[in-house]
């Protein structure tokens, strides 16, 4: 494109004007256009919030995470009072048993009197009336004076089995099967027998004591446990 020279410059110059003369005047600018274009320019002149790049660059824990950590930790606590009860639990058993333990231990240490007889005999008993034929005997024995015969060393049997004899090495044997005993109301200073023979072939003690009526022979198991029901009770009428 060529330059235009300055007599080209004044017509065009001129003919804009001309123009400019004959619009019509169109008045002034709407008040909600001003209003807008104000808006306009202070939202451009305002500044931008510019992010920290330390912010930017931190991660974030997705909430599920911070969830799951919560669940976790609510989780552990849950174990750890677990723990404690079960450990108060345990304690607790171990020193009812210890307890139990020892007065089981005390009473089958308890002497008997030194004058209670203890036997030993080959005996499996059978039936009540030769377990009755034994408490009549020791209770019979019981009353005599010291001064006389005394307690006898031998009590008879049934028919065709070995007379019962002293034996103090079964005194640790009697004085267990006393203590199991004593549960069962019989007062260890009432004792005046124990004899270790079989009951229905079952190795049994039968402890002989007296009572207000008589006497009585309690019959237990060996390996009782202070507790246990007796294999037999059978009265002796005085």
């Amino acid at each position: 494109m060529g330059e235009f020279d300055d007599a080209e410059l004044d017509a065009q110059e001129r003919r804009v004007r001309d123009l400019l003369r004959g619009a019509a005047d169109v008045g002034p600018m709407p008040a909600d256009v001003v209003a807008r274009v104000e808006r306009a320019l202070a939202a451009a002149a305002a500044p931008t919030p510019v992010a920290s790049l330390a912010a930017r660059r931190r991660p974030r824990v997705p909430r599920v995470f911070a969830a799951a950590a919560g669940l976790v930790v609510a989780a552990g606590a849950g174990v750890v009072a677990l723990d404690q009860l079960r450990t108060g639990a345990d304690e607790a058993g171990s020193a009812s048993s210890a307890a139990a333990g020892s007065s089981a231990g005390d009473s089958a240490a308890a002497p008997l009197p030194p004058d209670v007889q203890v036997l030993r005999s080959g005996t499996d008993y059978t039936d009540v009336a030769a377990v009755q034929d034994l408490g009549e005997e020791s209770v019979g024995a019981g009353a005599q004076e010291d001064a006389g015969r005394g307690r006898p060393d031998l009590l008879s049997a049934p028919q065709g089995e070995a007379s019962a004899s002293s034996d103090p090495a079964q005194r640790p044997q009697a004085e267990h099967a006393v203590a199991c005993t004593s549960p069962l109301g019989v007062d260890p200073a009432s004792v005046v027998a124990v004899e270790i023979a079989a009951w229905r072939s079952r190795p049994a003690a039968f402890v002989v004591h007296t009572t207000p009526t008589g006497g009585e022979v309690v019959v237990v198991a060996l390996d009782c446990t202070p507790g246990d029901e007796a294999l037999s009770t059978v009265p002796v009428p005085s």
